[in-house]
């Protein structure tokens, strides 16, 4: 019964743990990118990254189809990869426990949107836990699983950024090997004549989880002063207490699927006046006002000025919104505020690719269409190099669409995608096959860093290595291409221009489909035994103060984040952050920049 300190993220990792749990897989994705890792440090429990959030779905389904206890674990537009698999297994169901733990981004502090995947949950008549603190993930886990085993069914556990990287005190408790469950002998397979069988299975099971949630323990009512009453779920109960203290009575929702409405509708008789305080979607809101019971809910924060739609909810949201109270801060001033955009690291081997690109970029006629990753940073300054990123994978799919109507409308524009390795493995093979099998002929750049980067270095099939650490034969992106029945295949060093620029020209002259792959390591990536030898390190970079014009021409064209500018010499300098690529050396105009010690 130790008390140990720990982020949501942690916690759900010690949570299945202590749940007897054997099998976790997930695809990284900020901000659920710490649970697989958390996990793998508990050797009871098996951990695996997945080349995407289907994948991993579909293997804890297995998992728990064979008795056992599984989990898989995405952010939040994770799950509309694995919506296939998530939205197919509630009707027929699973025999041993299976956790689902996706991590909402109320924000979107590092995802394309902020999707409410309370919605989801709705949407497929499957039981969702919310909880609001670390001590709150491990609880819930343990209650899912055995709820999941009791139904037959998958149970969602929604996280927020908050809850995931917030830490709060917990208790530890031994690990409680769990039983396997006896498997099911009627198969598990949804055909027509199935149907409606499996429907009224699901009707039933909904049911009697409703009636669970409107006497759980999840849910519960904290009476104070009864003039107003709050009904919140997740962390925004914390900051209703926070604010309101005792001055009101509270509805805590911790099983949110199905909500728990007779609840919701005794609790709301028994006060003046109903609040609702959720992030994002008014799931609860919209579903107690149809079911006659009255609230109050985003018009409140609309009057105060805010956007309850859309980003995180705070104290002094709250306080501003129901007390009139200004939260008093200290005001920046704009002279003292440094402009800091996002930017490629030091030595990052995309750099190069980008600087090419927008090169070709100013003297071809192109659409380049990106991807989700780290080189989503080639859209803006100093490369403005990508014209449109929508989902993982798109990249190839786009850009086979794109190419086969120019070339279908007579038009001598190209096509270009511009895809990761991680992201590449996740979806862009699919997109890859797609446009092979119907000979388009889009340039399909492949940025091959040897890693899933920008979610925290996560190992993927061409990294060389398990989640573990233990050394593995990566898969070649060229093989994978030739398989598909591609031949025109290059592999560049994205820190040699004139290759670079070289390759790309001959690419789009080409009436064919192009592969171009551009390899080299991510900077920060510590390299397997076969990487050191193949990509040793290089020299840093020198700036001779003498021969330097100060033309800013390096720090403009490649931002790179190892040079910087000396207000009173007016030269360029290079730092401690240098990484040794080179591509400053080949970009300054009069030869300033040389090679210094390794």
């Amino acid at each position: 019964m130790e008390k140990h300190f720990l982020t949501g993220n942690e916690a759900v990792a010690r949570g299945i743990y202590e749940a007897g749990a054997v099998f976790a897989s997930a695809y990284p994705g900020t901000p659920s990118s710490e649970i697989l890792k958390e996990v793998s440090q508990y050797q009871e429990v098996y951990a695996e990254w997945a080349t995407n959030e289907k994948v991993s779905l579909e293997a804890a389904i297995g998992v728990a189809n064979g008795g056992l206890r599984a989990m898989a674990a995405m952010k939040v537009v994770g799950l509309n990869v694995a919506a296939d698999p998530f939205m197919s297994i509630s009707l027929p169901g699973v025999d041993g426990g299976l956790l689902l733990v996706v991590c909402d981004e109320p924000g979107y502090y590092s995802s394309q949107d902020e999707q409410d995947n309370r919605i989801f949950a709705a949407f497929s008549n499957m039981p969702m836990f919310e909880p609001s603190t670390s001590q709150e993930v491990i609880d819930m886990i343990r209650d899912a699983y055995a709820l999941s085993e009791e139904f037959k069914t998958l149970v969602t556990l929604r996280m927020t950024g908050r809850v995931s990287h917030s830490k709060s005190v917990v208790t530890f408790q031994n690990r409680k090997e769990a039983q396997p469950v006896p498997i099911t002998k009627a198969p598990k397979v949804p055909l027509p004549a199935a149907m409606v069988k499996m429907i009224e299975n699901a009707k039933e099971r909904t049911a009697k989880l409703t009636e669970l949630s409107n006497s759980s323990k999840w849910n519960k009512a904290e009476y104070y002063d009864k003039k107003i009453g709050i009904v919140a779920s997740g962390l925004p109960y914390e900051y209703a207490k926070e604010v309101f203290g005792k001055n009101a009575s509270y509805l805590k929702i911790g099983f949110s699927y199905p909500l728990p409405l007779k609840l919701i509708e005794e609790f709301s008789k028994n006060v003046e006046k109903v609040i609702v305080i959720e992030e994002l979607s008014p799931y609860i809101e919209d579903s107690m006002k149809k079911s006659g019971i009255d609230c109050i809910g985003k018009e409140a924060f609309e009057k105060a000025g805010f956007d309850p739609y859309t980003g995180e909810y705070s104290v002094p949201m709250l306080k501003k919104t129901f007390l009139g109270e200004e939260v008093p801060f200290i005001p920046a001033k704009k002279e003292q505020l440094i402009p800091r955009p996002p930017a490629l690291c030091a030595g990052c081997p995309h750099r190069g690719t980008f600087y090419a690109l927008k090169k070709i970029k100013n003297e071809y006629d192109v659409l380049i269409h990106g991807d989700i990753g780290c080189y989503g940073l080639g859209a803006i300054g100093p490369f403005h190099a990508v014209d449109n990123v929508v989902c993982m994978g798109a990249s190839i799919s786009m850009a086979h669409g794109s190419q086969t109507a120019f070339d279908r409308a007579g038009m001598s524009k190209r096509s270009i995608a511009v895809i990761g390795d991680s992201t590449f493995y996740h979806t862009g093979i699919n997109s890859l096959m797609n446009a092979a099998y119907n000979q388009s002929r889009p340039v399909v750049c492949i940025l091959d860093n040897k890693t899933t980067a920008m979610t925290g270095h996560q190992e993927n099939p061409g990294s060389g290595r398990l989640i573990g650490g233990e050394e593995r034969e990566p898969f070649e992106l060229e093989e994978v291409c030739k398989s598909f029945g591609i031949h025109n295949i290059t592999v560049v060093d994205p820190t040699d221009l004139e290759e670079c620029d070289k390759v790309l020209r001959k690419a789009l002259d080409s009436k064919v489909l192009e592969v171009i792959i551009f390899r080299y390591p991510c900077a920060l990536k510590k390299l397997t035994t076969q990487e050191e030898k193949a990509f040793p390190k290089r020299a840093k970079a020198v700036v001779n103060q003498e021969a330097c014009i100060g033309c800013k021409v390096c720090l403009q064209s490649i931002g790179c984040p190892a040079l910087q500018y000396d207000e009173t010499s007016g030269k360029v300098q290079s730092n401690a952050a240098c990484d040794g690529c080179g591509i400053c050396i080949q970009v300054c105009p009069v030869g300033a920049i040389g090679k210094g010690e390794k």
